[in-house]
């Protein structure tokens, strides 16, 4: 039996390999490396005699098929000695199979994970613990904080022999989850059909890390999809397969703008406005089952929901509501929604028209009208008198700063509708 006793294999490409030897009194130990291994294992190298003893010296030997790190000790006595390294090792990956039932609505399945596990190096495989981590390993073997918020590792309940270089799959859990099969409409990406999906709850014990998923449905191929990282407690909606259950149209019409707050500064009057998105889906149920189906409706940044309240979940590009849809029969699920947008009109280019609409609609009021009045009335008095050139760049000159001058602000806590 080989010396090699441990292996934690971290997601970001690195590996941790712990070595166990049992000496008495002055011995010397041996491990094996693979050529281009060399110099990451003298730089990481680490001998611990657990007795007391002590290290006279390493001997490093190298050629071209194999290296050896030969290590002389001191002691009295039987001890036990680790050696420890970290190396470079192809990153570990995940894989599932999801097996669920052939029904609507809520239901178990079965979810087995398999690691994906590269063999590499001189030293064999044989009964190892192994360990697969989701942080990088420090030369202090200490772990850092992950994107996710959250470290994870699967440790591998029984040895591990590998006895050839190369790429093995080991199980990792075997374990029934929550799961719903349900119908998904995304209205960009799809025309007219949606596509079968399951709604996915992480009922384990452990976050599942992210990988390909197999789903299996009555002992049949269903698809396959992606999972991404799932923390317990979580849910994910897998979209695998294709179907004509139902037919989904959507129609989208502007509902017009609403002014949400009035601006004059620096020479330009803006207008925030509200524009008002109506969305109406048409789904037609092609069997003689109710379908359960999400619509997943694109948002923008800024976009705000107005109806219905409440989306089954939310995401920085959708909002996703749960429908569900009778057999053999059409239904209308309308989306209402807002998104800020804004106009902006130069004060140079106003005319009295504009000014009358934007009093008689509550966008100004009297005190700027006046002030708007009396520069139209410097301008108009360029365009009208014959000057030299002169008098027109003063009254020019003093037209320009009047209008820099106006400075107004006015919230319209009632929005109004805008038809400038």
């Amino acid at each position: 039996m080989g010396s090699l006793k441990k292996i934690a294999l971290f997601k970001q490409g690195f590996g941790l390999f712990i070595h166990q030897f049992n000496v008495e009194t002055d011995k010397s130990v041996s491990i094996q490396s693979s050529p281009d291994q060399m110099n990451e294992i003298q730089s990481s190298l680490t001998v611990l005699d657990m007795g007391g003893g002590h290290i006279n010296s390493i001997a490093c030997e190298n050629d071209n098929a194999m290296g050896l790190f030969k290590i002389n000790l001191q002691g009295s006595g039987t001890r036990t000695v680790q050696v420890l390294y970290v190396v470079s090792t192809p990153p570990w990956e995940m894989t599932y199979r999801l097996m669920v039932p052939d029904q609507p609505g809520k239901a178990r399945g079965l979810l087995q994970g398999m690691a994906i596990v590269h063999r590499t190096g001189a030293e064999p495989w044989e009964n190892v613990d192994l360990t697969l981590k989701s942080a990088r390993p420090h030369l202090n073997f200490e772990t850092e904080k992950q994107e996710d918020g959250m470290f994870y590792e699967y440790h591998i309940p029984h040895p591990v022999s590998v006895s050839e270089n190369g790429y093995v799959m080991i199980p990792v859990m075997d374990e029934s989850v929550d799961c719903e099969n349900i119908l998904v409409f995304h209205a960009p990406e799809q025309n007219i059909y949606p596509t079968v999906g399951i709604i996915l709850s992480n009922t384990t014990s452990n976050p599942l890390a992210p990988g390909p998923i197999t789903i299996f449905q009555k002992d049949a191929f269903g698809g396959q999809s992606l999972l991404p990282t799932l923390h317990p407690g979580q849910r994910h909606l897998l979209c695998y397969a294709n179907t004509q259950e139902c037919e989904v149209r959507l129609d989208q019409k502007p509902g017009g703008e609403a002014v949400r707050e009035v601006r004059i500064k620096d020479g330009e009057l803006i207008l925030e406005l509200d524009g008002m998105m109506m969305d109406t889906y048409e789904i037609q149920n092609r069997t003689t089952r109710k379908k359960e189906m999400v619509i997943e409706h694109p948002r923008m940044a800024g976009q705000k929901l107005q109806k219905p309240r409440n989306p089954f979940e939310s995401t920085e590009k959708a909002w996703r509501f749960r429908i569900s849809v009778p057999p053999d029969i059409a239904i209308q699920f309308q989306i209402e929604s807002t998104i800020r947008d804004r106009k902006t009109i130069r004060l140079a280019e106003i005319t009295g028209e504009h000014i009358s609409a934007l009093v008689a609609k509550g966008y100004l009021d009297e005190g700027v009208e006046k002030q708007l009045r009396g520069a139209l009335s410097i301008r108009d008095s360029i365009n009208q008198k014959e000057m030299d050139n002169s008098r027109r760049s003063e009254q020019e000159r003093a037209f320009q700063e009047s209008l820099q001058k106006i400075s107004y602000v006015k919230d319209m806590s009632n929005p109004v509708e805008n038809n400038l």
